[in-house]
This record gives C-alpha cells, sequence and structure tokens, in this order.
C-alpha cells in the first residue's frame, strides 16, 4: 500500500495483533504497526539468499520522507553487496560525536588525577570545547579547530548558577565569570588531541580521516610570550628635522656636557643606544677611525654572532677625543668611556645610566610638528632616521647602510664580506651623515652632487 504521514496514525485500526504495512514506492520500507498505534520502521530484503532486516526508527521521530531515503541508502548497500547492518553501524559512527569520548576520558582519568585537577581538565574539556564536542567527529578539521581555539583565547563570558555560602547560609547565585585566555587555549589543545585520537580509534579512519597530528598541527597556537609580545617600532625623528634636534641638545644649557656628547654619538653613528652608553676604551681605536663592539655587549645571542666593527665618522672621532681629555683632565681613570664620574649623580667606576641619559637630552628637549603636535622621538628611532636619510638620498648601497647598523644580509659568507669588505664605503656614508646632521651639508646638496654625477655619467 502506499503509505503517507497523513495515513499512518489510522493504520492501527481494527489490528488484533501487530503487522508489517510494505511501501509500495520503495521495495523494502516497511512499517511494523501495533494494535496500540504505535509504529516503527523497517528495511527487510532478500539478497543474495541472506535475509536482511534492519531497524530504522520510530514513527512519528523519523518522518516517512526522512525514513525513505534512509531505506534508500540502506537498499544501495544491499545491491552493492554491503552489509545493511554494517553500513548502518558505519553512518551511526559517520554521525558521532566526541562528547562520548570525552566525558569516557575524564572518567577513566578520575582516579589519576588530583581532585583539582580532575575539575580543572573537566572544566576546560567541557565548557571551552561544548561548542565542538557536538559536532560530528569527521566533520572537524584544522580551520574548525583553528577557529575554536582563537575564540577560546580571546575569552568570553559565562553565567551559571554557584552555590554561595556565607554568614546567612547558602543559597544558589547566578555568577558571570570569563573564559578562556591563551593558557587555557594551549591546554585545551594539548586535551583535545589526545580525545581526537581516542574517538579515531574508535570509529576509524574511514569516519575520521584525518589524524589528531594533522587537525592540530593546522591550528597550532603560539605560546603565551609570543603572542604578548607586539612588534612596536621605535618612533623616528624625521632626518630633516635632525640637525635641529642635535643644535638644541649641543645649545642647552639643561644638557649635561657628557650626555650630549653620548646622544651626538648615538646620532652620528646610527649605534644602539646602549652599545654606545655602555662603550669602553679598549674597544676604540682613534688611529684607525673604529670601534669594535664585542658581540657580549650586542643584541641578539653571543654564541650565534660576532663582533661588529662601527666606522666612525670624523665628528664621532672627535668628541671621543674630547671625552678622553676631559676624563684625563679630571683624573678620571676608567675603562669606561661615559663613566659616572664625570656626570653629576652619576657613580664611579660604572657607565652612567642609560635612562638619565635619555631623560637628560630628548627628554628635555620636544620638538613640535607642522601642526603644533609634539614630535615623538626615541633614542633607538634614530637608526631609522639614519636609514631613510640614506635610502632618499640614492647615493649609497643598501648593504652599506645595513652594515653599518649592523643588521645581518644574507648568509654568513655575505655578512663576513659586508664586514671585511665594505669599511670604505661605510666611512664615507658615516661621513656624508655626520656632515648632513651637524649642519655642514644640507640635504638638498647631497641630492644635487647624485644629480651631477649622474649627468657627468
Amino acid at each position: 500500500m502506499k503509505i503517507t504521514e497523513k495515513n499512518i496514525s489510522r493504520l492501527h485500526a481494527g489490528l488484533t495483533a501487530p503487522k508489517v504495512f510494505t511501501d509500495d514506492r520503495l521495495s523494502g520500507l516497511c512499517l511494523n504497526v501495533t494494535p496500540r498505534g504505535k509504529a516503527r520502521w523497517l528495511f527487510r530484503s532478500q539478497a543474495a539468499g541472506a535475509p536482511a532486516k534492519v531497524s530504522i526508527g520510530p514513527f512519528p521521530i523519523v518522518g516517512y520522507h526522512e525514513a525513505y531515503d534512509l531505506a534508500l541508502k540502506i537498499a544501495q548497500d544491499v545491491f552493492a553487496g554491503r552489509s545493511p547492518k554494517a553500513a548502518k553501524a558505519k553512518r551511526e559512527r559517520a554521525h558521532s560525536t566526541l562528547r562520548p569520548f570525552a566525558d569516557k576520558y575524564l572518567a577513566d582519568n578520575k582516579g589519576n588525577w588530583a581532585s583539582t585537577t580532575h575539575t580543572n581538565w573537566t572544566s576546560k574539556i567541557l565548557i571551552l570545547g561544548e561548542a565542538l564536542l557536538d559536532l560530528p567527529a569527521g566533520d572537524i578539521d584544522s580551520g574548525i579547530l583553528a577557529d575554536h581555539v582563537e575564540k577560546i583565547r580571546n575569552k568570553w563570558k559565562i553565567t551559571t548558577e554557584n552555590v554561595v555560602v556565607n554568614q546567612r547560609g547558602e543559597y544558589r547565585a547566578m555568577v558571570t565569570r570569563e573564559v578562556g585566555g591563551v593558557t587555557a587555549a594551549a591546554d585545551f589543545l594539548r586535551m583535545f588531541k589526545t580525545i581526537l585520537d581516542i574517538a579515531r580509534s574508535k570509529l576509524g579512519v574511514e569516519v575520521m580521516p584525518l589524524s589528531a597530528d594533522e587537525i592540530v598541527s593546522g591550528a597550532k597556537i603560539a605560546s603565551k610570550a609570543i603572542l604578548q609580545h607586539k612588534v612596536v617600532h621605535m618612533a623616528s625623528l624625521p632626518y630633516l628635522r635632525a640637525p635641529e634636534l642635535l643644535r638644541l641638545v649641543r645649545g642647552s644649557n639643561r644638557v649635561q656636557r657628557l650626555y650630549a656628547a653620548a646622544f651626538e654619538l648615538v646620532i652620528l653613528n646610527a649605534s644602539r643606544f646602549n652599545e654606545v652608553v655602555g662603550g669602553e676604551w679598549p674597544e676604540v681605536d682613534l688611529d684607525r677611525g673604529v670601534w669594535v663592539i664585542p658581540a657580549s655587549r650586542m643584541k641578539g645571542k653571543t654564541h650565534k654572532r660576532g663582533d661588529h666593527t662601527l666606522v666612525l665618522a670624523p665628528r664621532s672621532i672627535e668628541i671621543l677625543t674630547e671625552l678622553r681629555a676631559a676624563a684625563s683632565a679630571a683624573g678620571v681613570d676608567s675603562k669606561f668611556i661615559f663613566d659616572g664620574a664625570l656626570s653629576s649623580g652619576g657613580r664611579p667606576g660604572q657607565p652612567v645610566k642609560s635612562n638619565s641619559v635619555r631623560q637628560g637630552t630628548i627628554g628635555k628637549i620636544q620638538l613640535k610638528n607642522d601642526a603644533g603636535a609634539d614630535l615623538p622621538v626615541t633614542m633607538h628611532g634614530f637608526r631609522s632616521t639614519f636609514k631613510s636619510w640614506a635610502e632618499d638620498s640614492g647615493k649609497y648601497n643598501y648593504a652599506v647602510s645595513e652594515a653599518q647598523i649592523d643588521h645581518a644580509m644574507g648568509g654568513k659568507v655575505q655578512a663576513s664580506y659586508d664586514r671585511a669588505e665594505r669599511l670604505s664605503l661605510r666611512k664615507q656614508i658615516v661621513t656624508d651623515w655626520a656632515d648632513f646632521v651637524c649642519g655642514a651639508k644640507p640635504f638638498e646638496t647631497v641630492l644635487d652632487d647624485i644629480a651631477l654625477s649622474q649627468r657627468a655619467a
């Protein structure tokens, strides 16, 4: 007979015993009806002499159209020679979620973990992973997991009912709290991988073709230190304003001469601030015009880098010569170029503090932009100022300016070549830079010199 949603409720009329009704549209689709009106869908067939009987589900939980689609899949399995029960079990596994595996994982470890650890892990798995645990296991891939981990990392708020105990007694209250974070995301990812492994071992590779490693590897979260570290570029002064700033620092009676000398050397040499302030006399060769900064005082890991030869401009040599004479006149015999004994408030036998130099120079002088707002200036930013000047001039090779500020270029062989062979070229660039910053050579003159050289060529 033709089975429809409408006539199913009337099929039990007059029945004294359960009866099976077959569907005219699809051979094998049956409905078992009891005298009390209960109905259940079945699939029955005879294939290769072996009877097949599979329960599809009760009506009305499973409607006619849904039962028809499921029966059609079973019929296709029978036609292809696959066991209907095995095929049905496979389909059920395909719709299996991770929640039972998560529950079993927590239950199995209840006796292995401390009570506080078990409570903590239960909270992280069931609360943080709630949205994933109810998805079909086979649907979870690295993209879905990565999005979920990102959500955990960014935190969200949940409201739960907690038991509150105080002097008035015990009562229940709704408590809102924030869950997630970087550490929680990393912990969840580690535990979720274990649950994925357990689920795949039970459901099989047909249901979960991707391994736990493949899923997790595409959703790895960076460590807390890396995520919390934000790359912030130091504010750099526009190079056209550099001569003005140096002139103001030199001419200010509020700036100690020792601090002004350190400030000028940082600009002229495009050096790292701490490397200049902590400089030692044995590192300086005024006759050759170089300052060799040892790897132990430089940025980065000592065992992965070598010493840096800093080429000095003529003006830098003048400043260092004056500092040596001032130390001799003051009776200060120290290995430190900027010994605290040469400044007010400094500690003899120790280099002046970097923060004192910073506050004593750019902390006292403030430049304004065209709109009247303060121009942000940092000591480290002068390296970028130097690079911008060198690039805009168009006169100097990129690798030469990079070598002066101690930026690695290429591999070890190229880095060695830059240190050994570019000293004369670096001498020219720092000399021109010093002439510009000290006001002896305007930037327009540099551009004019380039234009003349190009016309001559």
